[in-house]
């Protein structure tokens, strides 16, 4: 089969299964199996595939086909225009909790600001989208879970924050006290979609997570 033939065989499976995006979900784990990028495919839509990528791509689709985020199986996500690893250690991060990140940069941007922690971090998306966007904020991220944190610092190491973005295992609000007494000045954000599980108020710092000047 050509890519074509491949790709428009592929949406009809997922709409038939009622997979929200059929048609994008698609190109998506395709250019994944086939490791190529939007222009790429497009260009090389008669091409034939092999027998190894046909296996391959609808092994992916299979997977996706069994309830698998389509994030999970490509191993990264897109938020406020950055890309993100995501495993199964973190949940995805959504479209509207972009919400979130452009109210917080509004209000750090209108008022004087010293810090701002992410609650139940996860992968670090709201973290570091606000350390790249307010470079002169102190910014916590706090999670419940090592993993999380581990999958968190290597999104940091990606973008260049690991310095800028410290990270703390523990609970809900005490990230800010877990680096010091909270203060004015001080604010927390939490993606309600993950607080439910965090509980615990006392606060470590992460192993490799340290301020660096």
């Amino acid at each position: 089969m050509t890519l074509k033939q491949t790709l428009s065989r592929a949406r009809e499976v997922l709409a038939e299964k009622r997979i929200e995006e059929a048609h994008l979900e698609g190109e998506v784990l395709l250019r994944h199996a086939l490791e190529i990028d939007r222009t790429g495919l497009y260009s090389e839509l008669d091409r034939k595939l092999s027998t190894e990528q046909e296996e391959k791509f609808w092994h992916l689709i299979q997977r996706r086909l069994s309830g698998e985020p389509t994030a999970y199986i490509i191993g990264h996500r897109e938020f406020y225009g950055l890309d993100f690893y995501i495993d199964h250690r973190v949940l995805i991060p959504r479209p509207e909790t972009e919400l979130l990140v452009e109210e917080a940069i509004k209000l750090a941007q209108a008022r004087t600001m010293a810090a701002i922690a992410d609650i139940g971090t996860g992968c670090g998306a709201i973290a570091i989208s606000l350390a790249l966007n307010l470079p002169r904020i102190k910014i916590y991220a706090s999670d419940v879970s090592a993993d999380a944190l581990e999958v968190a610092r290597t999104n940091c190491q990606k973008h260049g924050v690991s310095h800028r973005v410290r990270l703390l295992q523990g609970g809900y609000a005490g990230a800010v006290a877990g680096a010091g007494r909270p203060h004015r000045g001080q604010s927390a954000l939490c993606d309600g979609a993950r607080s439910a599980s965090v509980k615990a108020r006392r606060f470590r710092a992460a192993p490799g997570s340290e301020w660096r000047r």
